[in-house]
């Protein structure tokens, strides 16, 4: 496709939002016996290969807001999947890690995602590595874009 025209330009947004939507709506079909959805998870992955990581830690690593971290965590520790083990040296702080039940559904829910994988990949067919590439790219834009904003917001905030 190419978007030399605007009508094409402005669909670009829209099909990235039908894709979201619908490799989230087969995740969460997928994940649904297992008590997880699209947006719990990615939690599971992280933590096994982070065990003992902070919150804070997890916002960094997945670019989400501070309040879904939280409410996807303690969903999770509800159940039974990650338990949080307070850091002694600071108590607002604490470490997360895989129960035995989040360690036995690691290979299921990895499994899970790789068929999500195979199933992209096979509709981008030999443009695959060039979709990738510039999905990524969108998406490290967009984060850096909005980070920036953050900052002025904050400085604009502290300036008062």
């Amino acid at each position: 496709m190419q978007l030399t025209d605007n009508k094409e330009r402005t669909s670009l947004i829209k099909w990235i939002s039908v894709a979201d939507r619908y490799i989230k709506i087969q995740l969460d079909r997928e994940l649904k016996q297992y008590q997880l959805s699209s947006s719990t998870y990615y939690y599971l992955l992280r933590l096994q290969e982070r065990p003992g990581i902070t919150q804070e830690g997890l916002i960094d690593l997945m670019y989400l807001n501070r309040s879904n971290v939280t409410r996807s965590i303690n969903q999770l520790v509800d159940l039974g999947i990650v338990r949080k083990e307070i850091v002694q040296s600071d108590r607002r702080v604490s470490k997360l890690y895989l129960t035995d039940r989040g360690e036995e559904l690691c290979p299921i829910i990895a499994q899970i995602r790789a068929d999500a994988i195979d199933r992209v990949a096979e509709d981008a067919g030999e443009h695959l590595d060039e979709f990738a590439t510039a999905i990524k790219s969108v998406a490290m834009g967009t984060v850096d874009r909005e980070q920036k904003f953050d900052e002025r917001e904050l400085n604009n905030k502290n300036d008062k």
